[in-house]
């Protein structure tokens, strides 16, 4: 969320990461500690997080993101919240991003997600199981969810430099897009930039990128 943005009980989104909260049909930002003081575990299970490429491990993250990052913990995320996860980063998330030729099928089953609320076990696995092809195309969701944490961090970063000291950092928010990756060189070199954030941010480990056999 842009630095300036006010969660729904007035107080600034400092972290510049929020949840959509429909209130009376008016959509509104709320914190995390707001969330998990008026939603149950059950609840905060459901929403889906697509700031997971900013914590180091992904495999092990429950609702409590807090504590599973402090003591290791957590539950594994269920088959059904990766395969949503993956169609919403697809069709939501990332139209900027070069993922060249969409599956159809990733699109129908977007489509029915939206309707219903829901997928199929089946249509699940098959999700699932393009994720697991599209690989090769640096387009798992580790990867995809990694260069969302990077366009996110790299757009708070334009958001506070100077516009003639923003080329750098654009000319790598492009590479992101058209390449869905980023070279350990370009990453040391936003060091340079990243060091104007907040401290929370400016210190968070993003994930990896994939590395792609040739």
């Amino acid at each position: 969320m842009p630095k300036d943005t006010k969660s729904i009980c007035d107080r600034p989104l400092i972290s510049g990461k929020a949840y959509y909260i429909d209130d009376n049909r008016t959509i509104k930002y709320a914190s995390e500690s707001y969330v998990r003081a008026n939603f149950s575990i059950e609840e905060r299970d459901n929403i889906l997080d697509f700031t997971r490429g900013l914590i180091a491990s992904f495999e092990n993250i429950s609702s409590d993101n807090e504590k599973a990052n402090l003591n290791g913990g957590g539950k594994k995320i269920n088959k059904h919240y990766k395969a949503i996860l993956y169609i919403c980063l697809y069709e939501e998330k990332m139209n900027k991003f070069d993922l060249r030729k969409k599956k159809r099928f990733i699109q129908k089953m977007y489509e029915i997600y939206k309707e219903k609320g829901s997928l199929s076990d089946n249509q699940v696995d098959v999700i699932l199981e393009i994720e697991k092809q599209e690989r090769q195309y640096r387009k798992s969701l580790k990867n995809l969810l990694t260069c969302y944490a990077y366009e996110y961090k790299i757009k708070r970063a334009l958001e506070v430099l100077e516009e003639d000291k923003q080329d750098y950092m654009k000319s790598m928010l492009e590479n992101l897009y058209k390449n869905l990756y980023l070279s350990d060189n370009q990453i040391n070199g936003m060091k340079n930039w990243f060091k104007y954030l907040t401290e929370d941010l400016k210190n968070t480990k993003l994930k990896e990128f994939d590395v792609v056999k040739k």
